[in-house]
């Protein structure tokens, strides 16, 4: 689906579900001010953990659900050089999300039409303290993590266990992500798709 499609020609589609991204689409992250309190602990700069982070791999195998979260920030905590305990190095990598209430709110409406599911890469501990702190987890159908399924977006199987979890065709579903690669992945099994840019959602329904 075009993102410039007009909201009449939305509201005559055959829409009967709605797939939602995490992250940039309900929730904003950004990891600075995680970084900045680990290198008070840390040796290293800000500059090189941020560059230690994002070579190690970790993280990847992390959000593939490969490690767990002990594993995952003993070994960030080894790397950096922190004292800090692994629970508090989890704490901090979680406290960098920030709603993006305009999407949020439109949730409860989306779902008295639409059946509604989750498909983000994402990682245990992210899930489980954005659901201890907000309660628009109970309005979706599905939950699709990479975390559980063993693959990330823009794999093929992330896509076709969300499409298993519906009996809904991709050409009645609509995918929301922030990533040109995933909205790719996407509508190459015929799902229609919104690159989230930071435009209304509300005008495609």
């Amino acid at each position: 689906m075009d993102t410039k499609e007009s909201k009449s020609n939305m509201k005559t589609s055959n829409i009967k579900a709605v797939w939602f991204d995490l992250g940039n689409v309900l929730f904003a992250f950004n990891y600075n001010h995680a970084l900045k309190e680990i290198s008070k602990s840390s040796p290293f700069s800000y500059e090189d953990i941020l560059k230690r982070v994002k070579e190690s791999g970790d993280m990847i195998l992390f959000e593939m659900g490969e490690l767990s979260p002990e594993t995952y920030f003993t070994q960030m905590k080894d790397s950096l050089q922190v004292s800090l305990d692994w629970k508090i190095l989890e704490k901090l990598w979680c406290i960098i999300f920030t709603p993006i209430q305009k999407n949020i709110d439109l949730i409860p409406q989306l779902k008295e039409h639409y059946k509604l599911a989750l498909v983000s890469n994402t990682s245990t501990s992210h899930i489980k303290y954005l659901k201890k702190n907000h309660a628009l987890f109970s309005y979706f159908d599905a939950e699709i993590y990479s975390f559980e399924v063993g693959f990330m977006k823009p794999r093929k199987e992330i896509f076709l266990t969300a499409l298993d979890s519906f009996d809904i065709s991709p050409s009645e579903t609509i995918f929301i992500d922030d990533l040109a690669q995933n909205i790719e992945a996407a509508a190459e099994f015929g799902v229609q798709t919104i690159h989230y840019t930071g435009q209304g959602l509300e005008q495609y329904f």
